[in-house]
């Protein structure tokens, strides 16, 4: 699961972000190996210059513990900067992470914003997400997420 993981990020990584692409892929090679001191050396450096895929794989390894002590607050700073690049896996990510309030604080606005935009580029599992987040908003906020996601362009680095 990991590996499928960090190839879909490697290969959207190096399309959406060639600079810095020989690092990334060293880090998934690391990874792929399971040398998650070396991932975490090659993409540090890459997420905080903006690498949406390093940002994305980043984010997983802190929200499972994988290489690193887990941590739901820097999971979701890596998330939430894929995110807003348009990275659907850190989209999905936010929008769960908004409505269980798991690094973040609960804001159902905002996880309703994060599971419109996955349901506009077609994520299948966010179906699942949706009546969980309905079931505890009001009609407002739902129009309040749904304006936010209407009026949501992708940060381009």
């Amino acid at each position: 699961m990991i590996r499928r993981f960090a190839l879909a990020c490697a290969l959207a990584a190096t399309v959406a972000a060639p600079a810095g692409a020989a690092d990334f892929y060293t880090g998934f090679l690391a990874a792929e190996a399971e040398d998650w001191a070396t991932a975490l050396k090659e993409w540090v450096p890459l997420a905080e210059e903006g690498n949406a895929g390093a940002q994305t794989n980043l984010g997983q390894m802190y929200a499972r513990g994988i290489g690193v002590i887990e941590d739901h607050v820097i999971a979701a700073k890596y998330h939430a900067a894929a995110a807003e690049q348009g990275v659907q896996p850190s989209m999905f990510y936010m929008a769960v992470a908004f409505g269980a309030g798991d690094g973040v604080p609960v804001d159902a606005i905002q996880a309703w914003k994060w599971a419109m935009l996955c349901q506009k580029q077609g994520d299948p599992d966010i179906r699942e997400l949706i009546p969980y987040l309905q079931a505890s908003m009001t009609p407002e906020q739902k129009a309040e997420g749904q304006k936010l996601a209407d009026a949501w362009k992708p940060k381009v680095n």
